[in-house]
């Protein structure tokens, strides 16, 4: 009642209101818009066995495959994938915290004789298990995937699942809500 017979206020409730609803639905849509609108094809999960790297560098056990700490650049690679992809998601965890950088290249239908460098992407494992998600297109099916991760010599460093067409998780940050929220 109070509102409606005072037209001020009820303008400065009407913005603050759509300040809210604006900054809740940029959260939603742009900050996770790889969460909202998912890759159309299945997850399909890359089998750890079959990476092919430098055995000095990498080695599979208990269904993941360790990098040698010393390695200060590893690579590896995925043949015979065969199916159209979206994305490409790793969970990767190192006893402590370091940045690492990584590097995606693709061979696809479009690409077959060369890889394309397709995405950089850089990450600090801390000791617990971390997804790392990475937005592609491949041209028709993606027949390789190849990484090549640059890290601090000293830091052993884990893969335990490599996934693609995975959805990337919803993260609604409070702190990004209200700090944009206030600006606003």
């Amino acid at each position: 009642m109070f509102l409606c017979k005072n037209p001020a206020i009820f303008k400065v409730f009407a913005l603050c209101a759509a300040a809210f609803l604006t900054v809740l639905l940029a959260e939603i849509f742009i900050f996770n818009y790889a969460a909202v609108f998912k890759p159309s094809f299945p997850v399909s999960v890359v089998d750890l066995k079959t990476a092919k790297g430098n055995p000095q560098d990498l080695v599979f056990l208990d269904n993941a495959l360790h990098f040698n700490p010393q390695s200060q650049e590893v690579s590896l690679q995925f043949d015979d994938i065969n199916i159209p992809t979206e994305t490409i998601t790793f969970e990767v965890s190192a006893t402590f915290a370091s940045v690492v950088r990584g590097k995606i290249y693709l061979q696809d239908t479009q690409f077959k004789q060369n890889f394309m460098e397709t995405y950089n992407v850089l990450f600090a494992p801390n000791g617990k298990k971390q997804i790392v998600f990475a937005k592609i297109k491949s041209y028709g099916n993606l027949k390789s995937a190849a990484f090549k991760f640059n890290k601090m010599p000293g830091m052993p460093l884990t893969i335990s699942a490599v996934k693609l067409n995975q959805a990337k998780p919803f993260n609604f940050s409070f702190l990004r809500f209200f700090l944009i929220l206030s600006a606003v």
